[in-house]
């Protein structure tokens, strides 16, 4: 209860989302909460979100004052990395292993990042910020203001105003990444993937075109799945089951129980009696089913 952590006390820590830990420049800080946001501006414990955490008590972030001061960091240039201070010295740090980056290796050292792998792992040379995990078509300066907005060089630059507009950027796709995961693990998302109706890749895909359409989930597999239908047409079973299923009496949505369901009032019997009741629409003819009538052979 009384041990203080070079002027933090370990209950400001918990509060703020902390564990004991080496974070350069918190000791010169007795405001953890305003500590953790200065170097960890998009964790979802500081952007609000649900995380599960319960609070020792309130003390609003927005109450606090810039720890980071108008530069944006409490760094002093004598902390930088002298080994990487020039952009040849940067790239050259990539050597060979340009082919595991999925992103310019000559954007990242330009950006102020070296490589220190494992992977795609990556350093800045001033701020010392790590970045990994790239994807296709990302801008590494943008992802180094946007997660790293203190950084002093990235300030130098670029300016506020990219940062501010990289931070945005950054935090938008932050959340959209979690709330997508978060909406993947409905019960009747799982249900839909458990049944091979359609890839996890292409679930996603219609995911991410809900987020972009209005930021709202779907709210059972009926709309789920006619937004898949919408945008990949008829269903065609994924080709790695389609020999296993050759077996007229099979379910043609979970390809595992036994077909002994009409649908009406089309009359196709395509499902089993489980999958029948989360279908809105015939999966053949797109027709409303208002009632299935079970069958036995």
């Amino acid at each position: 209860k009384d041990l203080d952590i070079g002027g933090v006390s370990v209950e400001s820590l918990a509060n703020a989302g902390g564990t004991i830990s080496k974070l350069s420049g918190a000791e010169r800080s007795n405001r953890a909460l305003e500590a953790h946001a200065c170097y960890f501006p998009l964790c979802p414990f500081i952007m609000e979100m649900d995380v599960g955490n319960i609070p020792i008590d309130l003390d609003p972030i927005k109450n606090g004052h810039d720890v980071c001061g108008s530069g944006g960091s409490p760094m002093d240039w004598e902390f930088v990395d002298p080994n990487y201070t020039t952009y040849e010295d940067r790239l050259a740090s990539f050597n060979s292993n340009e082919e595991l980056f999925r992103v310019n290796i000559r954007q990242l050292a330009e950006a102020g990042f070296h490589y220190i792998g494992p992977g795609d792992r990556v350093k800045c040379f001033y701020c010392f910020g790590g970045v990994n995990s790239f994807n296709d078509g990302d801008d590494p300066w943008v992802q180094h203001a946007g997660v790293f907005p203190h950084c002093q060089f990235v300030r130098q630059e670029k300016g506020q105003t990219f940062i501010n507009d990289s931070v945005n950027f950054v935090r938008e796709s932050n959340i959209k990444l979690i709330t997508i995961s978060n909406w993947m693990r409905a019960p009747f998302v799982r249900h839909m993937l458990d049944s091979k109706i359609h890839s996890k890749t292409k679930i996603l895909e219609v995911m991410n075109e809900k987020w972009s359409r209005d930021r709202k989930p779907f709210t059972s597999f009926a709309q789920l799945y006619d937004a898949c239908f919408d945008k990949y047409g008829k269903l065609e079973p994924i080709k790695e089951y389609s020999d296993e299923t050759n077996n007229l009496m099979l379910c043609k949505i979970c390809f595992e129980n036994n077909l002994n369901t009409v649908l009406f009032p089309c009359c196709h019997q395509i499902s089993c009696q489980y999958c029948a009741k989360e279908l809105k629409t015939c999966p053949i003819c797109r027709y409303p089913v208002q009632t299935f009538l079970k069958t036995f052979f």
